[in-house]
């Protein structure tokens, strides 16, 4: 205990017998817990912000076994380094073709793995719903099922290759015109039956392990501290797990 403790406070290497976490065979809020004990003040705020040199990478803890996170944006391929540019989303979902989404989803894995990613900030499951929005390219369209069914194709197999997909943006961000500011007013069966429909299809079916708040308010609140898309929605009522 008194070795953990200091390792805990000065952050020197972790002894092999103290990697409790490392053990697969533990259920993954035990193994949290575990190594969420040994990390340093310091090492906690890295883990909640990119570098100060680069918003898309965190930084590893090798000591811990951690890994660093390094992500790309998308959704129309790897938007960093030497990539294909992939038709838009939005054509793809005009074929209806489910396995050329999972096909999308394979170039996209290999090529996050080239480029040395192993997060890929997409896809998109913003609906189509307002003709002048700047990122409808990226979106799969306006139909709730069809967005989510072609989702969950392309993240099954951007994660078979140990790249995690996010989901975004969540919730009900459907123009770019005063994102940072504009606030979505709708009842609750809208927000249930159309707009957190492909989520719950990309949580329950992709298994997807990340998910990306939006930037505008929902009935008064902002995405990215609203209760009741984060917490009542997303996490209980859909069954996310993820970061």
């Amino acid at each position: 205990m008194e070795e953990m403790m200091e390792n805990k406070s000065t952050g020197s290497p972790a002894s092999a017998h103290d990697r409790s976490w490392m053990n697969t065979s533990l259920p993954p809020d035990e193994r949290a817990a575990l190594v969420l004990a040994q990390l340093t003040l310091e090492e906690k705020i890295s883990m909640v912000h990119g570098k100060s040199n680069d918003a898309y990478a965190m930084a590893a803890i090798p000591r811990l076994g951690i890994p660093a996170l390094t992500m790309t944006d998308g959704p129309a391929g790897i938007n960093e380094g030497q990539a294909t540019s992939l038709p838009a989303p939005i054509g793809l979902a005009a074929t209806w073709d489910l396995a050329a989404a999972e096909q999308y989803g394979e170039l996209l894995a290999s090529e996050a793995q080239a480029t040395g990613h192993n997060v890929f900030l997409a896809p998109c499951l913003d609906l189509a719903r307002v003709p002048a929005y700047g990122r409808l390219f990226a979106a799969f369209g306006d139909d709730p099922i069809l967005t989510g069914q072609m989702a969950v194709r392309s993240i099954q197999s951007v994660q078979r290759h140990h790249i995690v997909a996010t989901a975004k943006h969540y919730n009900v961000n459907t123009q770019d015109e005063k994102r940072f500011e504009v606030d979505a007013q709708l009842d609750e069966r809208a927000l249930q039956e159309i707009y957190t429909l492909p989520f719950a299809l990309t949580v329950q079916d992709g298994q997807v392990g990340a998910a990306m708040g939006a930037f505008n308010k929902v009935n008064g609140v902002c995405c990215c501290e609203n209760h009741h898309l984060l917490t009542e929605i997303l996490k209980q009522q859909v069954g996310f797990e993820g970061w």
